[in-house]
């Protein structure tokens, strides 16, 4: 059996894949794909993280579950479109993130916790932060809410004693104590 190199278009290892099979599970992330997809996703440019490694995010399907690295500048990889809940949660690495137009929703206590978080680069696309995602960010010193916003959990911003400034969406649904104990200067655009 002949064998050829391709990449996970899911977790975006390298592999080795029968040449004459056209559908395979990854050893790695367990998703299923077909060799075309994995052909293509090798072909593709390397996909930049920052200073984090590709292997630091789980991925599953086109949902970052989870970061596992202690980098402190990260970009979201190019092919996740949900951030699910907890993702980065309590995370005391992180300080600055960049999240690609490809995401459009962050998942609740996304990054509850994350202390050290100072900067946040926010996908234009985004229509969903769920409740309590930027809960206690301590570093965190103004944010800059999409227009394609459409609602804003509970507690989103709750405790983020250095924020200052929130620049949000005059359309968007917000919700309770969104920055509870913050000295934040809000506007509606």
């Amino acid at each position: 059996m002949r064998f050829v190199s391709a990449k996970c278009p899911a977790c975006a290892k390298d592999i080795e894949i029968p040449a004459e099979e056209t559908e395979f599970f990854c050893p790695y992330c367990g998703s299923k794909f077909l060799r075309d997809a994995a052909y293509a996703f090798a072909a593709m440019p390397e996909m930049s993280t920052g200073d984090a490694d590709l292997s630091d995010f789980v991925i599953v399907g086109t949902t970052l579950a989870a970061y596992r690295g202690t980098k402190a500048h990260v970009i979201i990889p190019l092919n996740v479109t949900t951030i699910a809940d907890e993702a980065f949660m309590g995370n005391k690495s992180i300080s600055s993130i960049t999240i690609p137009d490809s995401v459009t929703s962050i998942g609740a206590d996304c990054f509850n916790g994350c202390t050290s978080l100072a900067t946040v680069a926010m996908s234009n696309r985004i229509t969903t932060i769920g409740n309590k995602a930027f809960k206690g960010c301590s570093s965190l010193t103004e944010i800059d809410l999409p227009q394609s916003l459409e609602i804003l959990g509970h507690n989103s911003f709750q405790g983020c004693t250095s924020l200052t400034l929130a620049l949000v969406p005059s359309s968007c649904t917000l919700g309770a104590f969104l920055f509870d104990g913050c000295p934040v200067k809000v506007i509606k655009r």
